[in-house]
């Protein structure tokens, strides 16, 4: 029996590109996702002094939708998507939160990826207790960025491997 992810490596360039495609119901379920998402960012709206943090929160929307949708047409088990959610975060999030602890404001160091884990674990808390209005441009950006990020890749995968539609809604 020959799974999806050896049916694609042995594809042309092209062909792999088109087995990636996402279908039509693909595309639907990721609207979606990203218009929930979306939505309950703006729960941080009074949090945060700009609308800068939605920025963050929506990119972490739109790269957990395409892991999940990378993941379920390769037909990868949860602890790789899990992986891969993890690398995402540590990858991008020195360039959305912690832009100067990251190597030309892009690239993780070990200080951003010492400060990201430190803010996936203890910024709920900081953020918790700091008075409104947070800075955009500060550390705790990170959490809208993790949030999306989490939402976008449970929620998708979620919805196109669970069959009842409303259980991507709990």
């Amino acid at each position: 029996m020959t799974t999806a992810a050896t049916t694609v490596a042995g594809l042309s360039a092209i062909d792999r590109v088109k087995a990636l495609a996402p279908s039509r119901p693909d595309l639907i379920d990721a609207a979606f996702v990203a218009g929930i998402g979306s939505l309950a960012m703006l729960a941080f709206w009074k949090t945060f002094d700009s609308p800068l943090y939605l920025v963050a929160g929506v990119i972490g929307i739109v790269l957990g939708i395409l892991i999940a949708h990378l993941a379920n047409v390769l037909r990868q088990p949860a602890i790789v998507l899990a992986g891969l959610t993890v690398v995402a975060y540590f990858l991008l999030g020195g360039a959305i939160a912690l832009r100067e602890d990251s190597l030309g404001g892009i690239l993780p160091t070990p200080a951003a990826v010492t400060g990201l884990s430190q803010l996936a674990v203890g910024g709920w808390k900081d953020l918790v207790t700091t008075l409104p209005p947070v800075d955009t441009t500060g550390p705790l950006v990170a959490i809208p960025y993790l949030l999306g990020l989490l939402s976008g890749t449970i929620t998708f995968t979620v919805a196109r491997r669970v069959r009842p539609a409303w259980v991507p809604l709990l």
